[in-house]
């Protein structure tokens, strides 16, 4: 990978790093590991935005079912990351933390989803003619791996 390349990537860590909340004035201040709040607070006003209350949840579900890591979600990708989160009502992300909350003491709206995807708009992705279908919540349908199937 060239120095570009790797300068890059770095400036594009640092500026979703700042659009979550973590920036702070000075060098120092960069170099700090990204608050995971941030980051699922984002996940959630990005992937499930226009979504009810409960579909929140479900998201915040899948993002716990699947250990609470972000790979895979492709909202917090967003090239207007910065811009579209700081557009977003003080309401909304304080549901987006509510949400969060609510997954992390244990609620199952999606029983134990790990996928979800807006079918209605999309369509069915391939991967999920493989998984079972757990639950429907909003415009939101959640899928889990079929009892004795593995994707690995």
């Amino acid at each position: 990978m060239s120095h570009f390349c790797r300068k890059a990537r770095w400036i594009a860590g640092v500026a979703l790093w700042a659009a979550l909340g973590g920036a702070q004035i000075g060098w120092a201040a960069v170099n700090r590991p990204m608050p995971m709040e941030g980051v699922w607070e984002a996940i959630l006003l990005t992937e499930a935005a226009g979504e009810p209350y409960q579909g929140k949840v479900g998201v915040a579900e899948v993002l716990r079912n699947r250990g609470w890591d972000p790979k895979g979600f492709v909202g917090i990708r967003r090239r207007d990351l910065q811009r579209f989160l700081s557009e977003q009502p003080q309401w909304a992300h304080a549901q987006a933390r509510r949400a969060l909350r609510q997954a992390r003491a244990g609620s199952n709206l999606t029983r134990r989803a790990t996928h979800f995807e807006n079918v209605e708009l999309f369509g069915t992705p391939s991967w999920a003619r493989r998984m079972e279908k757990t639950a429907r919540i909003g415009r939101l349908t959640f899928f889990r791996e079929k009892v004795g199937d593995s994707l690995m």
